[in-house]
């Protein structure tokens, strides 16, 4: 119990330490990640620090849709295969699963992933591995406005945050 305490404690630290700098507030788990990865020599930042969204009247479905996905972790490509193995290897132990480590060996290949008018059209950011990601996760839905828009098409969202996806609205 112990042990637990003082994980919970170091885990608020890191997390205060993190607003004080400006970045977004992590999940506990994605934090250890970055410090296990940190350890090894392996730089990692979380989606959430690289993309910002162009319309803020979207920001909230953006957010909401990428959920968890917005913690996951850009790594050098030349580091993702070590990254990967790490995790595998120390996420029980160090209680870190659910975390996500993009891979950035395939993200070229979602580069041009968009959909006029999808969701991933209002992700704006300087690092191309980064809007890879999201049009990767959110190229193909579409941004409407109605609930006859959302009946309509296979994969879509309004700004509210309402999806349709998989047969359902939700």
């Amino acid at each position: 119990e112990e042990g637990e305490m003082a994980r919970a404690l170091e885990d608020l630290r890191g997390r205060i330490a993190r607003l004080e700098r400006g970045e977004s507030d992590l999940q506990p788990a994605t934090q250890r990640l970055i410090a296990l990865l940190a350890e090894h020599g392996i730089a990692a930042v979380p989606l959430c620090d690289r993309v910002d969204v162009a319309d803020e009247h979207w920001r909230g479905a953006l957010e909401s849709f990428l959920g968890g996905h917005r913690e996951a972790l850009l790594v050098d490509p030349g580091q993702v295969r070590e990254a990967v193995g790490l995790y595998r290897r120390e996420g029980k132990r160090l209680n870190i699963h659910g975390s996500r480590v993009i891979n950035t060996l395939k993200t070229a290949e979602w580069r041009d992933r968009r959909t006029a008018g999808s969701l991933a059209e209002m992700a704006i950011s300087d690092d191309a591995d980064a809007l890879a990601y999201v049009n990767q996760r959110a190229g193909n839905v579409l941004r409407v406005e109605t609930e006859d828009d959302l009946l309509r098409n296979e994969r879509a969202i309004t700004a509210d945050g309402m999806l349709a996806t998989g047969g359902a609205v939700l």
